[in-house]
């Protein structure tokens, strides 16, 4: 957090380091932007990585956001990162894409986003975990039940993400059930 305020047109990245904030207190504009936005994670912990926090009208269409893993941090099943914070109705537009890195389990492990009225966080789920509560329990079959044999997508329940609910995603959740 720099403090004071100035008008900003980003020509190279931005870097929110970790334990900081990036704030944009006068807006952004990603359209006249030449860099990414870019978070630096070195753990789980809110003091481990940086966030973006924006108090003024600002246009992110067309903006990258990317997610720097340093010193060897790799994330856990569960892990969520609160990233982006912001006034209602100040953020106008979407991200044009999450650059992410891999995950250590990419069968099982899956990145997923939150976004709400007032933040943006990216985490890490099961795939097995269908409503992210970190327990793969009768919550998550109930969601494979009701959407069993339904196709197109994003779909609820389809944790191997084919497009499709069938037995894949019911013997995903079955194998894995009753773990936290």
């Amino acid at each position: 957090d720099a403090g004071g305020s100035a008008a900003w047109v980003n020509h190279g990245d931005a870097i929110a380091g970790p334990g900081g904030t990036l704030r944009f207190v006068d807006g952004y504009d990603a359209a006249n932007s030449t860099g990414d936005l870019r978070v630096e994670i070195v753990g789980a912990l809110a003091a481990n990585y940086g966030r973006i926090n924006i108090t003024a009208p600002t246009t992110i269409n067309g903006a990258d956001i990317n997610l720097d893993f340093l010193g060897g941090f790799s994330p856990d099943w569960g892990d969520k990162f609160t990233i982006l914070t912001f006034n209602t109705n100040e953020v106008t537009g979407d991200f044009s894409t999450f650059v992410l890195p891999t995950l250590t389990d990419t069968v099982n492990w899956r990145w997923f986003t939150e976004v709400t009225t007032t933040s943006v966080a990216v985490g890490v789920r099961h795939t097995a975990d269908v409503n992210r509560d970190n327990m793969i329990n009768f919550a998550d079959l109930n969601i494979i039940v009701s959407n069993f044999n339904s196709a197109g997508g994003p779909l609820m329940g389809d944790v191997d993400e084919d497009g499709f609910v069938g037995f894949a995603d019911l013997n995903r959740v079955l194998s894995f059930f009753n773990t936290s």
